[in-house]
C-alpha cells in the first residue's frame, strides 16, 4: 500500500511540474520493476492465518521465526526477478516505443527496484501491525509516508534538476524511511524482526549472476538476448542456492511432485 501511495503521489505531481511524457516514462519503468512484488501476493494468503494465529495466542517467538521465514521468501524471490529484469531490460526497450527514451532512464530502474527490494525484505510488517491490537498505527505511518513523499518531492522538482530521477531519489528515500520505523516499532511491540543473514547470501549469489550475464558476450539478435541473459542469471541463482540453501527449492518441487503422483 505504501508503495502504490507514493506512487500515486509523484504521478501527480510529475504531471504537474514536468509533464504529461515524463509521468509516462517512470509510469512504465515503475510498471516492469513491479513484477517482482509478484510472489507477495500468492504468499500473504497463506501467511495471515498464521500471522494472526501468532498474535492471538501470543506465540511471539513463533511468529519472528515465521516472519523471518516469509521475509526471506519474498526476498528472494523478488531478487530473482529483479536481476532478470535488469539483465534483460536492454534489450527488452528495443521491443517498445520510445524504447531509447526508457533505455537512458535506467537509473531509475534500479533505483525503484532496489527499494522495493528492501521493502519485501521486511515481509508482512504492515500486516502483523494491522492484525494486532496497534492496527490504528499504521494509518499514522502511511500519513508520515505521503508528508514525506510530497515534501521531498517538492524539494526535488522545484530546487533541483534531477527530473524524474529525483522523483525515484525521493520514492527510496520515502519508502525505506516507512519501513524502518515498522521495523523498529514491530521489533519493540512484538520482538520480530524480518532481516536476516541468508539475505546477504542472497545478495551475493544474485550480484554475481547479473555480473556474468553483464560479461557474456551479446548476440545480434535482441530477442535471443532477451531469452538467454536472464536463462543464464536463473542457471547461476539456481545453482547457487543448491550450495546454500537459501530457498527450500527442493522441498517444494518434491511436495508438488508428491501432490502430483496422488492426483494420478
Amino acid at each position: 500500500i505504501g508503495s502504490f501511495l507514493a506512487l500515486k503521489i509523484a504521478n501527480v505531481m510529475i504531471g504537474e511540474y514536468i509533464g504529461f511524457e515524463q509521468n509516462g516514462l517512470y509510469s512504465n519503468i515503475y510498471s516492469i520493476v513491479t513484477l517482482i512484488n509478484i510472489p507477495q501476493m500468492g504468499l500473504y494468503n497463506i501467511s495471515a492465518p498464521m500471522i494472526n494465529k501468532h498474535l492471538t495466542e501470543n506465540t511471539l517467538q513463533d511468529l519472528d521465526r515465521f516472519h523471518k521465514k516469509t521475509s526471506l521468501s519474498l526476498f528472494f524471490l523478488g531478487l530473482v526477478f529483479f536481476s532478470c529484469i535488469v539483465v534483460g531490460f536492454p534489450f527488452l526497450t528495443d521491443f517498445i516505443k520510445n524504447g531509447e527514451l526508457l533505455r537512458t532512464a535506467e537509473p531509475i530502474l534500479w533505483i525503484i527496484g532496489m527499494t522495493m527490494l528492501f521493502d519485501l525484505a521486511t515481509g508482512f510488517n504492515s500486516h502483523i501491525i494491522s492484525m494486532s491490537k496497534f492496527y490504528k498505527y499504521n494509518t499514522l505511518f502511511m500519513l508520515i509516508l505521503a508528508v514525506v513523499t510530497i515534501a521531498l518531492n517538492a524539494f526535488f522538482l522545484k530546487y533541483t534538476n534531477l527530473g524524474i530521477l529525483g522523483i525515484a531519489i525521493s520514492y527510496a528515500v520515502s519508502l525505506t524511511s516507512f519501513n524502518l520505523i515498522k521495523i523498529v516499532f514491530n521489533y519493540r511491540h512484538f520482538k520480530v524482526f524480518p532481516l536476516s543473514i541468508k539475505m546477504i547470501w542472497s545478495i551475493i549469489i544474485c550480484g554475481s549472476a547479473i555480473v556474468l550475464a553483464s560479461v557474456f558476450p551479446n548476440f545480434q539478435s535482441s530477442f535471443v538476448n532477451l531469452i538467454y541473459k536472464p536463462a543464464l542469471v536463473l542457471v547461476v541463482i539456481f545453482i547457487g542456492n543448491l550450495i546454500f540453501k537459501i530457498y527450500p527449492l527442493n522441498q517444494i518441487l518434491q511436495k508438488y511432485l508428491l501432490k502430483k503422483s496422488e492426483n494420478k
